[in-house]
């Protein structure tokens, strides 16, 4: 069995519960942590409210901390797994989170400027990441994602958060609009959707895109929706990628483990996004009910029907979109914004 894994993921999909299941199917007790100097017994179940964080993963935060996990590791012979944060792929001039709270607000030329920094060939760190896996025959899951899963995020970021629209105010405020003054400062909840729709690039990457490229034997990918979906019919081929011994013994607990996993993640709206659009331009009759609506969802379909439809919806003193999509089409009106044409192009071909 071979006694080394590592993980790597574009998004914060899975990555925690699948380093569990790793060691638990290679019947791990206990493992070391170098980060910490800590031994941890592994969990029978990881799962909490909103995530598999109950497991307290191998999670180093640059190169030098990863290196390190696997020179202090080098010797151990029992199975461990390494799920190295995606930042030690990023360039280190590229500050996306000064990016969203001071730049978005005049995007005619940022937009263009920043996609292309972030659509760059490989930097150095990751060239230095990926030669590094290579020269120590690192196995590697790579959890891949599209485009429609980058709204994952969008919409699974803050399960931990009350609903209350007070709370979400506060939520997207300190995530979107802090260090900014004036007329992004606002209490109303109609007002802050509005400012969202307009501000946002959900489509534009908010992170490197990872371009992994190792060898066959090195490298098993998974995309981020069949983590969701069908991790159960993957799981074998995943052990045996790994060498690890399949115990069918274990698979009826990780499988119970697994469906509550998969109930954590809310996906049903951003797989249909375009279904619920269309229905709301053409007044079709669409009930939202089961889509568990909030303001992300509600700036989301205000920020589309301006920039792919050219419409604005008249939102004054509502704090929830209504709940059907003809009755959002009855809201509808001509946009008034100067908008950043570059990005409305960009978004035509979503």
């Amino acid at each position: 069995m071979l006694n080394r894994a590592v993980i790597m993921a574009e998004l914060s999909v899975g990555g925690t519960f699948l380093d569990w299941s790793l060691y638990y199917f290679s019947e791990t007790r206990e493992f070391y942590n170098p980060l910490d100097d800590s031994y941890n017994n592994l969990v029978t179940d990881p799962i909490t409210s909103t995530n598999a964080h109950k497991h307290n993963k191998i999670h180093p935060a640059s190169f030098e901390e990863f290196k390190f996990c696997i020179d202090q590791l080098s010797n151990n012979k029992n199975f461990y797994s390494i799920y190295p944060w995606l930042g030690l792929t990023l360039s280190s001039n590229i500050d996306v989170l000064k990016f969203l709270r001071n730049n978005k607000f005049d995007v005619n030329n940022d937009w263009e400027k920043y996609n292309k920094e972030l659509n760059k060939e490989l930097n150095p760190m990751q060239i230095l990441f990926q030669n590094y896996l290579i020269e120590h025959k690192l196995k590697t899951v790579f959890i891949s994602n599209t485009l429609e899963d980058q709204l994952y995020t969008l919409f699974n970021s803050h399960r931990e958060q009350s609903s209350s629209p007070e709370s979400e105010i506060k939520l997207f405020y300190n995530k979107f609009f802090s260090g900014t003054t004036g007329k992004w400062e606002t209490s109303n909840m109609w007002e802050l959707r509005e400012n969202l729709a307009l501000s946002w690039r959900p489509f534009n990457p908010l992170m490197h895109q990872l371009n992994v490229s190792l060898p066959n034997s090195l490298i098993y990918e998974i995309s981020s929706s069949d983590m969701i979906d069908r991790l159960d019919l993957k799981i074998r081929e995943l052990l045996t990628f790994f060498k690890i011994d399949q115990n069918t013994k274990k698979f009826d607990h990780w499988q119970q483990i697994y469906q509550s996993w998969r109930k954590l993640h809310d996906i049903k709206f951003h797989r249909n996004w375009k279904l619920i659009l269309d229905n709301i331009v053409s007044g079709q009759d669409h009930d939202l009910s089961e889509y568990d609506m909030n303001i992300t969802k509600d700036a989301f379909i205000q920020h589309i029907l301006l920039y792919k439809y050219n419409l604005s919806i008249n939102g004054y003193k509502i704090t929830n979109f209504p709940t059907n999509t003809k009755l959002i089409h009855a809201l509808l009106e001509p946009n008034p914004h100067p908008l950043d044409t570059v990005y409305q192009e960009f978004i035509k071909h979503v």
